[in-house]
C-alpha cells in the first residue's frame, strides 16, 4: 500500500508538472523550434538519455509506467494539456491506458502502437547455492508457483539450511512495467497458463499464494529499491530469489561484485517485455518521432542495452540459445489492470 501511495503521490507532480509547462509553451507546440517530447518507461532509461543527448530536437522525460498512464488516463488529458508526442514502453502498458480510457467512456488517446522494437523476456534470479534446494523442491525446474509456495517459510521447511533464514523474494514495484510484466507471470504460473482471465483471481487458493509473493517482496524491499541491485548489493540476507527482466538482469549480474554467485533463470511460462513506440493523437512531434524510433540508431541503443533486436548482435550475457516465444504471453490491458488491484490488495 506504501508503494501505491507513493506512485499516486508522484503521478500527481508528474501531472501539476506537465500542466505548468503547457501553459508556458503552449503556442510553441508544433513549431520547429519546440523540441519533441518522449515519454520513457523506467526500464529504457539508458537508452532514452542516450537518445535525448543525441537529438537536439527531442525532449525526453523517463518515468515509472503507471505515472504516465494516470496522466494519459485523467479526465481532459489531451496532446496538448500533456505536452507529450509519443510514448516508448512495453507493449502491454499501452493496452491498459486504452482499457481504462473506454472503461470511463473517454475518447481515445493513443494512436495505434508501432511494430516491437526488442523483447527481452521476464526473468528470476536466485543465488546459486540456494538454487538446488529450490529444484529438489519444486520436483525439477523452479516455477513462481512452486516458489510461492515457499515464500516467507524457513528454508530449512524446504531442505534447506536452518542458517539461510525465511525465504525471501523481490519483485518491482507493481507501478513499473518490469513489475507488472513479472507479477504476469507468476500469474500464469500459479493459474497453470498464460491465457487467464481476472475472474480466475477470485479463487482463494490464487489468492493466497499471489499474497505470499506481494507480502514477501513488500518485506524484502520495503523502500521501493531495485530486488536485482538489493540481491547483488546486501547479499542473501535480504533477497535470495528476484524478479527481474533479462536485460536489466544479466548486465548487472556480470557487473556486480557476487554476480559468480547468481543465477539467473526464465521460469515457465515465459512473458516477454516488447518495446513498442506509441503516439499521443493530435500530437504534433509524434511523427518527428516516429523517424527516429524507426531508426537503426534506436535499434542498436537497445541491442547494446541488453534488450533483443532483430538484425542487432546480443550484448554480452545475453543467450543466443534461448528462443523466445512467438508471442508476450501477456493477457489483455484489462486483466493487467485488474491483476495490478489484486496484487495491491494482497499485498
Amino acid at each position: 500500500m506504501r508503494r501505491l501511495a507513493a506512485v499516486v503521490g508522484a503521478v500527481a507532480m508528474v501531472v501539476l508538472a506537465v500542466a505548468v509547462r503547457a501553459r508556458l509553451d503552449g503556442e510553441q507546440r508544433g513549431t520547429d523550434a519546440s523540441p519533441a517530447v518522449l515519454v520513457c518507461s523506467s526500464e529504457l532509461a539508458d537508452v532514452c538519455r542516450a537518445l535525448d543527448a543525441a537529438h537536439d530536437d527531442v525532449t525526453v522525460r523517463i518515468e515509472d509506467a503507471a505515472v504516465t498512464q494516470a496522466a494519459l488516463t485523467a479526465e481532459g488529458a489531451s496532446a496538448d494539456a500533456l505536452g507529450i508526442d509519443a510514448w516508448l514502453a512495453p507493449a502491454p502498458m499501452a493496452d491498459m491506458v486504452r482499457t481504462e480510457r473506454d472503461l470511463q467512456s473517454l475518447e481515445a488517446l493513443l494512436g495505434p502502437s508501432g511494430p516491437v522494437l526488442a523483447r527481452t523476456p521476464t526473468v528470476m534470479l536466485v543465488w546459486g547455492d540456494r538454487l538446488g534446494t529450490l529444484e529438489q523442491h519444486c520436483g525439477g525446474e523452479v516455477t513462481w508457483a512452486c516458489v510461492a509456495d515457499a515464500a516467507d517459510k524457513p528454508w530449512s521447511d524446504i531442505g534447506g539450511e536452518a542458517g539461510w533464514g525465511d525465504v525471501k523474494v523481490g519483485f518491482s514495484g507493481i507501478g513499473t512495467a518490469d513489475g507488472m510484466l513479472n507479477v504476469a507471470a507468476a500469474a500464469g504460473s500459479l493459474v497453470g497458463r498464460t491465457d487467464f482471465a481476472s475472474n480466475d483471481f477470485g479463487d482463494l487458493g490464487f489468492q493466497e499464494r499471489l499474497g505470499d509473493l506481494a507480502r514477501s517482496s513488500a518485506r524484502s524491499t520495503p523502500t521501493g529499491a531495485s530486488p536485482i541491485q538489493e540481491l547483488l548489493t546486501k547479499g542473501p540476507a535480504a533477497i535470495q530469489i528476484a524478479a527481474g527482466l533479462e536485460a536489466d538482469a544479466v548486465p548487472a549480474v556480470r557487473a556486480g561484485a557476487r554476480g559468480d554467485r547468481v543465477q539467473v533463470r526464465s521460469p515457465d511460462p515465459v512473458v516477454t517485455a516488447d518495446v513498442v513506440a506509441t503516439p499521443i493523437l493530435g500530437a504534433p512531434g509524434a511523427e518527428r518521432l516516429d523517424a527516429i524510433l524507426s531508426g537503426d540508431e534506436l535499434a542498436e541503443l537497445l541491442a547494446s542495452d541488453g534488450w533483443r533486436v532483430d538484425g542487432q548482435p546480443t550484448a554480452p550475457g545475453i543467450p543466443t540459445d534461448q528462443p523466445l516465444p512467438d508471442s508476450a504471453n501477456t493477457p489483455s490491458g484489462g486483466v493487467l489492470l485488474a491483476l495490478r488491484r489484486t496484487w495491491t490488495e494482497v499485498s
